[in-house]
C-alpha cells in the first residue's frame, strides 16, 4: 500500500528521515504519509538528475579531444621521422611519374637515384643517351630533386621501357649521411612491372 500511495504522489515525512523525491520511498510503519504537490520544475530536474550528458556537452568534449590530439601528435613525433617520410614520399612520386612519362611518350625514361638527387630524363632524341638538356619538367619542377642535406639514397639507374616496365630495384633511403646500421632507413621496392612501394 506504501508503494501505491508513493506513485500517487505522497512524500514520506518522518522525524528521523530527511525528506526523499524518488519514486520508490521506504519509510518505517511510524511515518506519517502526507500529499504534496510537487511543482513542475521539481519534475524536471528529478528527470534531468538522473539523465546522462547532453549531445552539446558530448560535441565539446570531442572537439576539444581532437584539437588536442591534432596539436599534441605532431609535436611527439620525431623530426626526422617526417623528413624521412616526405623523402619517401617524393621518391615514390618520382618513380611514378617516370613510368607514366614512359607509357605516355615514345621515348625511353631513365632514373638516376645518387646521394641525395632523384633525376629523370627522357630520351627524346633515341640516340641512348640522356643528357642533360632532356632532363623532365614536372609541373613548375625541373628534375634533379635534392632532398634536405641528412638524407641520401642509394645509387640506382632505372630504364623505364614503353610499357613502364623496369629492372626490380630496392632504393634505400637513410636518415645518416654515413649510412651507418643503426639509422634509420626506408627501402622502397621497385618491381620489374614498374610498381613502387
Amino acid at each position: 500500500m506504501l508503494k501505491d500511495l508513493q506513485c500517487r504522489g505522497y512524500v514520506c515525512e518522518s522525524p528521523s528521515h530527511k525528506v526523499i523525491r524518488h519514486s520508490i520511498i521506504f519509510c518505517s510503519q511510524k511515518a506519517v504519509l502526507k500529499r504534496r504537490a510537487v511543482p513542475l520544475l521539481a519534475r524536471r530536474s528529478l528527470v534531468s538528475d538522473l539523465s546522462g550528458f547532453t549531445l552539446v556537452e558530448l560535441i565539446c568534449v570531442m572537439v576539444i579531444v581532437s584539437l588536442l590530439a591534432a596539436i599534441a601528435i605532431p609535436r611527439m613525433m620525431s623530426p626526422s621521422v617526417l623528413a624521412l617520410q616526405s623523402a619517401k614520399d617524393q621518391l615514390l612520386l618520382s618513380l611514378s611519374y617516370a613510368q607514366q612519362k614512359a607509357l605516355s611518350a615514345p621515348y625511353a625514361v631513365q632514373l638516376v637515384t645518387s646521394s641525395n638527387l632523384i633525376d629523370v630524363r627522357q630520351d627524346k632524341n633515341a640516340d641512348g643517351f640522356f643528357s642533360e638538356s632532356e632532363r623532365v619538367r614536372v609541373g613548375g619542377t625541373t628534375f634533379p630533386i635534392a632532398l634536405s642535406a641528412p638524407l641520401t639514397l642509394s645509387s640506382h639507374t632505372l630504364l623505364y621501357n614503353s610499357l613502364g616496365e623496369t629492372q626490380p630495384a630496392q632504393i634505400q633511403l637513410y636518415q645518416d649521411e654515413l649510412k651507418r646500421s643503426g639509422a634509420p632507413k626506408v627501402i622502397v621496392t621497385v618491381s620489374g612491372s614498374g610498381f613502387a612501394q
